[in-house]
């Protein structure tokens, strides 16, 4: 365990339903993406000086998203094992994605490859990372858990409780654009204040609850998103887009060609993407 060694191609997540509000329980659903990203690693296990943070670089990345995987995963090894790790990491994509995404591709991989998880063991091994998420990001949401969930298994996730998933052997045909971001200030924007009242957020969390219930049971049932199902999908994000310029008082965004505006908590920013679910009759007029 003196070196932690990766070079191989990754395939990112993107939360497709729900956004994590600060005091609130939510549901989440996250996918797979038709995106590749290249994950290179090189890590050499040195026992910890100083502040126990020792200098890891993350090409072409920027600095709070390499301040974050370098600090998570020393914190990791210097309570297990009272080691740290120098050397560099790079992720690259061929598509624009979160840093939280980022962030979760590359601390998993390196973690299942140190810990050498088994498939059969990727439950337990998400549950305890999913307490060392929330505890190190300040947050009680599941917002992360889904995505490392989606991510390990490579496809549809749905997060109530960190300590619950429920895995899609099916996912939905999509085609996303990045738009654009909201800058959180001095914040960091895993978790939102709504700037609704209880009873009004409370409807806001129902509904997402009912969107991604009609999205699993298609699923499930069909192997793909229904066009009613995708008409909720549309207007749980105009609320969610809503919700997020009403917090930040402020959107500039090319969305005229894009019927369905994801907003997706990240790091220090809201990002935002254009997103197209095919439905089966799409499918058909290819």
């Amino acid at each position: 365990m003196s070196k932690i060694v990766l070079s191989h191609t990754v395939y990112p997540v993107i939360p497709l339903a729900g956004i994590p509000f600060k005091g609130y329980g939510n549901i989440f659903l996250a996918t797979k993406i038709p995106c590749k990203c290249y994950l290179r690693v090189f890590y050499k296990l040195t026992r910890c000086r100083g502040d126990k943070v020792q200098n890891t670089q993350v090409q072409n990345q920027k600095s709070v998203l390499l301040m974050h995987i370098n600090r998570y995963i020393n914190v990791i090894l210097s309570e297990l094992y009272d080691m740290c790790a120098e050397g560099d990491l790079e992720i690259k994509c061929d598509c624009y994605v979160p840093d939280i995404v980022a962030f979760v591709a590359s601390t998993t991989d390196v973690l299942f490859n140190l810990f050498n998880v088994k498939r059969m063991e990727y439950e337990e091994y998400l549950k305890m990372l999913a307490v060392l998420d929330n505890k190190y990001w300040f947050i009680e949401s599941p917002y992360i858990a889904v995505l490392r969930c989606a991510y390990a298994y490579q496809g549809v996730c749905i997060c109530r409780d960190i300590h619950e998933s429920v895995k899609l052997r099916s996912f939905p045909d999509i085609e996303l654009k990045f738009l654009g971001e909201l800058k959180c200030g001095n914040s960091m924007c895993l978790e939102i204040t709504s700037p609704f009242d209880v009873t009004s957020t409370s409807y806001i969390l129902k509904y997402t609850s009912h969107v991604i219930s009609q999205i699993a049971q298609d699923l499930v049932n069909r192997g793909f998103i229904a066009e009613a199902t995708l008409k909720h999908l549309s207007l749980l994000y105009d609320i969610e887009t809503r919700t997020v310029v009403e917090v930040y008082n402020n959107m500039d965004l090319e969305m005229k060609k894009w019927e369905s505006l994801k907003p997706v908590p990240d790091i220090n920013s809201v990002k935002f993407y254009g997103i197209r679910l095919k439905s089966v009759k799409d499918r058909e007029l290819r």
